[in-house]
C-alpha cells in the first residue's frame, strides 16, 4: 500500500485512451497492494498462530493458503491459514481441531473476537490479530480444509505463469467485484476462485499475445475486453481495434451462458 516511498499516483493526468487506463491501473496497482511493513505483519501473525499449534500438537504447522500463499492479497484482506497437523493427528476430525485450536486462540492475548465454527462449508475459526488488525480465518487438518481454494492447489496456477499479467491484474479485478459485494462465492458473488478461472479464460482466449510481458497499452485493453466479453457486449471488429477486443468463434457469448476453457465447482 502507499507510503512514505510510494511515487505520488497522478489521478485524473491520464490520457483518454487504453494506455491511459492502463497506466492508471498500474498506478493503483502499486498504490493498494500490502507494502513490505504489512507482509511482515502478516508472516509475525502466521507466526504467533504456529506457536500455538505447536502447544497442542508438536508435529503440526501453521501455513498460508490463497492469496496470500500466491502473493496476491488486498491491503487489509482476510489472512487465510490452515493448521497443517502430523504425526498421531494427522487425521484430526476437522471439529475437533477446531474446538481445541479455538479454545487455545481464546486463550491467547494476541487474538481479539475468536469465533470457533464448526458447522458451515468449511469450519473455521476467525478471529481479529490484535498486533497488526487483520482478520484472521483458521482450519485445522488435512483433508477437505481447502477445498474452496482448490483453484490454488491445483494446475491453475502453473497455468497463469504462462501470462504476466495474470498477478497484476488480479488485485484490479478484485477490488472491483468486494466494492460491489460480490467477493463471496457463498453469498452468490465470485470469489478469488471464479474471477482467477475468468481471467484465465480470457487470457486464453489471446494468447500468444497474453503471454509477453505487460505494458500500459495491454493492460488498459485487457481490462476492457475482460468486461466487455463477461457482460456479453459484442466484440469490435472494427480495423483499427485492439486485439483484446475481439474473441475467437470457440469464445463467442452464447445466449445466458459462455463458452469457458476452463472448468468450475458448481456444488456450491
Amino acid at each position: 500500500a502507499a507510503n512514505s516511498l510510494t511515487p505520488k499516483p497522478h489521478w485524473g493526468a491520464y490520457p483518454a485512451t487504453v494506455t491511459g487506463i492502463g497506466m492508471e491501473v498500474m498506478d493503483f496497482i502499486a498504490f493498494m497492494s500490502p507494502d513490505a511493513e504489512e507482509l511482515k505483519a502478516r508472516y509475525a501473525a502466521l507466526q504467533r498462530l504456529d506457536v500455538a499449534a505447536k502447544g497442542i500438537w508438536p508435529e503440526s504447522e501453521a501455513e498460508c493458503f490463497g492469496s496470500t500463499r500466491h502473493k496476491m492479497p488486498l491491503f487489509g484482506s482476510d489472512l487465510d491459514m490452515r493448521i497443517k497437523t502430523g504425526g498421531r493427528n494427522e487425521n484430526i476430525p476437522e471439529c475437533q481441531g477446531i474446538t481445541q485450536m479455538g479454545n487455545e486462540i481464546l486463550n491467547q492475548s494476541w487474538a481479539l473476537d475468536c469465533d470457533p465454527r464448526t458447522s458451515g462449508r468449511v469450519p473455521m475459526i476467525t478471529y481479529k490479530d490484535k498486533a497488526s488488525g487483520l482478520k484472521c480465518k483458521v482450519c485445522v487438518g488435512n483433508r477437505m480444509t481447502v477445498r474452496g481454494t482448490s483453484f490454488f492447489n491445483s494446475p491453475m496456477i502453473p497455468l497463469s505463469a504462462r501470462f504476466p499479467v495474470f498477478k497484476l491484474l488480479m488485485h484490479p479485478l478484485k477490488c472491483v467485484f468486494t466494492q460491489r459485494g460480490l467477493e463471496k462465492s457463498f453469498a452468490g458473488g465470485l470469489g478469488t476462485f471464479r474471477v482467477g478461472m475468468m481471467l484465465l479464460n480470457y487470457l486464453a482466449m489471446h494468447a500468444p499475445a497474453s503471454t509477453q510481458a505487460p505494458t500500459n497499452e495491454m493492460m488498459g485493453a485487457i481490462v476492457v475486453g475482460f468486461f466487455r466479453y463477461y457482460t456479453g457486449e459484442s466484440p469490435d471488429n472494427s480495423p483499427e481495434a485492439a486485439t483484446w477486443q475481439k474473441w475467437p468463434e470457440n469464445f463467442k457469448f452464447k445466449g445466458e451462458f459462455y463458452v469457458m476453457g476452463v472448468q468450475v465447482d458448481f456444488g456450491g
